[in-house]
Parts: structure tokens; sequence; C-alpha cells
């Protein structure tokens, strides 16, 4: 019974875990007195089918750092409340229950910007869906998007201040985009398998883990000047190159490597030996963010053409 509630995890940006999912245990827990858990049965109906993903999103921005940052990460799997540091995360997914028709999976998608995409693009809905949801993801991924809507976006949690997506009335351009968008999100998908795109030499580095290591969380594990991640037991150094943007990419409040990634895997939490699958799992996630460094960087190229509005956008009623 244990075992069979035991399931993958979105757990932070970029960070996938184990959970022990198991319906009774959050529904006693969400009934304590000071708030034991967050019982989201509608999360946990939506992503109980294997053809649900979508994104979390913190809407309040301006409450999750001193900057205006990507508020957005992509969940194959059932998310985490604290996808962002601060407030809880709002899902937006491909499907969503509906209460009125007894919870069964619906396109959680406006039916208006549906049925014209749709026609734009030349597409059934169930794809059209994907298409909106992947392109939506790649605008909010946008650091053109957020430069050019910084007043906007940055706020604190306003109904009426939410980020709005601009939808490109070109068929070509709209479609470019969102198989970018797509090629993002599958970053955060378990055992994606990056190109080395910091070209490191795994051999080498993996050589320098010595038995017995006990990764030690470090509250300042860069340096900056040489642009290296150094981990440490107290004794060993390990030092690997870091280019200083990753050093410093924050998703939804979170310094994905030092409060994320390093946080999770050191001794402090796992109370195990730190070891060679670990830190090839590390040089992997490095290379992972700079993927999706380099995506982001051919998603502004394509965005530059609809916030300069000559393709128009689409009307909605």
């Amino acid at each position: 019974m244990l075992a069979a509630n035991i399931v993958p995890y979105s757990f932070r940006p970029y960070l996938q875990s184990n959970v022990l999912l198991w319906r009774d245990v959050l529904h006693s827990y969400a009934r304590l007195d000071g708030g034991g858990t967050r019982e989201r049965p509608e999360i946990l109906k939506a992503f109980s089918d294997k053809r649900t993903f979508g994104f979390a999103m913190a809407h309040a921005p301006k409450d999750q750092g001193e900057t205006l940052s990507q508020f957005v990460s992509f969940c194959w799997l059932h998310p985490d409340n604290d996808m962002c540091r601060r407030g809880n995360s709002y899902i937006y997914t491909n499907l969503y229950p509906n209460k009125k028709k007894g919870n069964a999976l619906e396109t959680n998608v406006n039916a208006d910007l549906l049925r014209i995409v749709s026609s734009m693009i030349k597409m059934n809905a169930s794809s059209t869906v994907s298409k909106i949801i992947f392109y939506t993801y790649a605008i909010l991924c946008s650091q053109v998007y957020l430069d050019d809507f910084e007043g906007a976006l940055f706020t604190t949690n306003q109904t009426d201040k939410r980020a709005r997506v601009p939808f490109v009335n070109d068929r070509r351009l709209f479609l470019e985009i969102a198989e970018l968008g797509e090629k993002l999100a599958s970053l955060e998908k378990p055992g994606f398998a990056p190109d080395n795109l910091l070209r490191f030499d795994y051999e080498f580095i993996l050589s320098q883990l010595p038995a017995n290591f006990h990764l030690k969380k470090n509250d300042h594990p860069f340096d900056e000047d040489n642009e290296l991640l150094i981990l440490t037991d107290g004794k060993t150094r390990i030092q690997i190159p870091c280019p200083l943007s990753l050093q410093k990419l924050n998703i939804s409040g979170y310094d994905v490597i030092k409060n994320s990634w390093l946080k999770f895997n050191s001794f402090d939490f796992t109370n195990c030996e730190f070891n060679h699958d670990d830190l090839k799992g590390l040089l992997d996630f490095l290379n992972i963010l700079a993927t999706h460094e380099y995506l982001v960087a051919k998603i502004d190229e394509k965005v530059h053409k609809v916030l300069d509005n000559t393709m128009g956008l689409i009307p909605l009623p």
C-alpha cells in the first residue's frame, strides 16, 4: 500500500523527486490545526491522467525576489505547492477536472482562443491545446517579454494584474515559438539527457570524487571571479566550471543551483553519500540549464517579432 502511493513529483523548478502522495494522508493532514498541508484534489485528479501537463506560475512575481525573473516552470509530473518560493504556485494545465460533470477531464483553454488558433494553424483541438500551452510557456520564459512588460508583470498577487500573453496572428511564427516552448518544457522531463554544451570532461571530474563524500550544504558554493562551482564535504574540494549566468539563474524565486539542486542533494537532506551517479546528475543538470539559456535566447529572437506588432495579434471576442 505504501509503495503504491510513492510517485514521481515536480518538486522545484528543474528538480524532480519522489513523494508519498496518499490521498487519505493528505486529507488527514489538511484538517490539522495550523495547516499541516494544503489538499488540492483538482490537481491530484488532473495529474492522475498521464496526458496532463502544464506549468506552475507565481502570481506575485514581486514577492519572489528584488528583481523580476522567470516566474514559471514546467510540470510533467504532479507539482508541489512550493514551485514558487513564496505563496502557492498556480498550475495551468492542458486538461482540468469539470466538477459539474463528475470531475471528468476537459480542455483547459478558452474556447474562443482554441477555435481561432485551431483555424489558424489547421490542427485539431487536442493538438492545438498542446501548442497553446507550449507557446504560452515560451512567451512567459522570454527575457524580452519580461523586460518589455516589467512594469506590468512585477506586481503582487492582484487578479486584474496577472500576466497577459500576446498571441501572434501568424501561423508560422506561432508554431515556431510553440516548438521552442516544447523543447524548453522537455528539459524538465524526468531522465532528459542533455547535450554537453558546457564541454565538461565527465571522466576527469568524476575521478575527483572520493569515496564516502558527504556533500556539505554551502551558503556560498560559487567562485564568481573564476566561474566555478565548488563542492565540498569540509575536507575535499571539487571544482566544476559554471558560467556566471547559470550561477545567477533564478526561477520563481529560487536560485536553481544553490537553493534547489545543491540544497536537496546535500547530506543535510539526504543523509546519504554523494556518489558518482549524483555527480554525473549534477553535471547533466548544469548542461540542462545551459540548454535552457540557449533556448530562451532563441525564443527571444522570435518574441521580438511578436512585440513589434507588424504581424498583428489574435483578437478575442
